[in-house]
């Protein structure tokens, strides 16, 4: 099924239900099945974004609005009827009803809390497209965890012969899922969501990937949009004493480098010493030997910028005419 037929799918089903699904009802927990306040929750979470452009992604009925103020904020849905409830609730906010791919209002915050458990992979990949490049943090919040959803949600839906498609995800498919569209994870919240015992909401924020400094031209091979260097010929080939400024988007990842050490004369040293350091920090230490290389440290690395320093222990001279002292040839650095 391609993205719009899911997409024309969905638009059919969510409007011919109406309200029906869009949260569990509970004369336990009455508006707040979360068993706690979601709009003080919320405000606590988007309090350092006050001043800026909300957008909410399936936002329903707009339950979620009030944490926002009329000024800032706009909620979308594909539910005719549920934006129909919410500007009669709230006439003084925004609401608009869109399709999935529809080109979304400008923001610089983007919540969608309980929606994307409902889209496919490709579904998500192509909102996420659809976003303006304005949109500086992204928060995702849903129940998350495979064992609470085979526990809880298979049952729940099954006894309320609910229509909707779900997808099982954990926060780190939503980390690998934004990181391919230049946000990091740089905050979660976890709480307890009471309506399915022992399962637990998580408030994923992404950021958009830092911008890096102005880089005229990049050694072909090293493609990694958040690279600074200095002492890297645009060639590729680098001296014994280099520098870069790098950033990790990922929570958790290893620093590689990729290159070639070539063998040029019968003199010159047979195995290269590679050190990499950050603020005084030993990341990598290697030996290489003449021809490709592959190395990695073995330290897992938090998310961040690193100010790396690479050295090596020996120059060798390139042939004439070239002639330039140089360390080895990279081809690529980063994070895995």
């Amino acid at each position: 099924m391609t993205i719009d037929a899911f997409s024309e799918r969905e638009y059919q089903l969510w409007n011919q239900h109406g309200l029906k699904n869009i949260k569990p009802e509970s004369l336990r927990y009455g508006e707040h099945p979360e068993g706690w306040d979601l709009i003080r929750e919320v405000r606590r979470i988007v309090a350092p974004f006050v001043q800026q452009r909300v957008l909410e992604i399936g936002c329903g009925y707009g339950r979620v609005c009030a944490a926002f103020s009329p000024q800032q904020y706009i909620g979308v849905d594909i539910n005719q009827q549920a934006i129909a409830k919410a500007k009669s609730l709230f006439p003084n906010y925004q609401f608009q009803c869109v399709n999935y791919l529809d080109k979304y209002p400008e923001a610089d915050l983007v919540l969608a809390y309980t929606v994307f458990l409902h889209l496919s992979d490709d579904a998500i990949h192509g909102v996420l497209h659809s976003f303006t490049e304005d949109v500086q943090s992204i928060i995702v919040a849903e129940v998350m965890g495979k064992a609470t959803w085979d526990k809880n949600f298979t049952e729940n839906y099954a006894s309320q012969e609910q229509f909707h498609s779900t997808h099982q995800r954990t926060p780190e498919d939503y980390e690998r899922m934004l990181n391919q569209h230049g946000f990091y994870l740089f905050e979660e919240t976890i709480k307890p969501y009471h309506y399915y015992p022992g399962s637990k909401i998580h408030f994923l924020h992404f950021k958009k990937n830092p911008q890096p400094p102005t880089i005229l031209k990049l050694p072909q091979g090293l493609n990694d949009p958040y690279l600074n260097y200095e002492n890297i010929y645009d060639d590729g080939w680098v001296s014994s004493q280099f520098s870069i400024t790098l950033f990790n988007p990922h929570k958790q990842a290893k620093l590689f480098i990729k290159g070639m050490y070539p063998l040029i004369s019968e003199t010159q040293e047979k195995k290269l010493s590679i050190t990499v350091t950050a603020q005084g920090e030993t990341l990598l230490l290697s030996e290489v030997q003449p021809g490709i290389f592959d190395i990695a440290g073995a330290q897992v690395l938090p998310k961040g910028l690193y100010h790396l320093k690479i050295n090596t222990h020996a120059a060798i001279s390139l042939p004439e005419p070239d002639g330039r002292a140089v360390g080895f040839l990279l081809q690529k650095i980063g994070f895995i």
